[in-house]
């Protein structure tokens, strides 16, 4: 019984904290990202998860003075060296001064997330180093022609630092999705044309994303086209079907009257 507990309690831990799905599709030289931050138990929603570093504050000084960028807490404002997952959200979605282009906010019952979605050209590296989440999260990410140049190498740094910034966040999933043809690639699973990582709390510290891309596409057959050739196909078949049974009839009655 003691033992059946404990799995139930792991169990637990395992569903709980914060997870991200980080959605990219590379179709035809465009890459759409549509990626969430969410987390569904409404009691780590005012935990204290990052430290952000760009907001250091000395608690020591005078708060009506500053020097060398370091100052006191204003009367009213927001310590934003450490922030609640809510506060995090709000900021970052919500507050004109703090809040990043691509990001929405997500809340209804029981859950509290960021969304992000946003369309780049295939090259357009600066742009697509400056995705929601690739910035935050790798100190180094690569976007480089290949040795053949026919093609682009997606490539990050080993550690993801998301993890040490969110005490709450558990997995993250990267799945990637694309038409181009892939000559090598380090995902953890293959399923079609999609690629997935997984990155946890074991892994974190080495588990780097690479994927090189080629320039040229695999052509698949509109569905909706497919669909009208098959259908064209079907009646043919049936309309000749019919002409040749009423050939055979009629056949078989001239044989019959002589």
């Amino acid at each position: 019984m003691k033992k059946k507990l404990v799995l139930l309690l792991f169990a637990i831990f395992l569903l709980s904290g914060c997870s991200v799905e980080y959605n990219i599709d590379i179709t035809d030289r465009k890459i759409t990202l549509d990626g969430v931050l969410l987390e569904t138990d409404e009691s780590n929603w005012d935990k204290v998860i990052i430290q952000n570093d760009d907001e250091k504050i000395d608690h020591n000084v005078d708060p009506n003075y500053c020097m060398d960028g370091s100052c006191g807490i204003q009367d009213g404002a927001m310590d934003t060296s450490s922030l609640t997952y809510s506060q995090l959200v709000d900021l970052k979605t919500i507050d004109p001064d703090a809040k990043i282009e691509g990001l929405t906010r997500i809340k209804d019952v029981g859950r509290l997330g960021i969304s992000a979605k946003k369309t780049i050209d295939y090259k357009d590296k600066k742009s697509l180093k400056e995705l929601p989440g690739v910035s935050t999260c790798y100190k180094y990410f690569s976007v480089l022609e290949n040795k053949n140049k026919d093609g682009i190498l997606l490539s990050t740094s080993n550690k993801n630092l998301c993890f040490e910034s969110y005490d709450i966040l558990e997995e993250i999933t990267v799945k990637l999705t694309t038409n181009h043809e892939v000559e090598s690639h380090n995902a953890d699973e293959v399923n079609g044309n999609d690629y997935i990582w997984k990155i946890n709390r074991e892994n974190y510290n080495n588990k780097n994303i690479q994927i090189n891309l080629l320039n040229k596409t695999q052509k698949k057959m509109d569905l909706s086209l497919l669909i009208f050739v098959g259908s064209v196909i079907l009646v043919i078949i049936g309309v000749g079907g019919v002409i040749t049974l009423n050939m055979v009839i009629k056949s078989n009655r001239a044989n019959t009257i002589k």
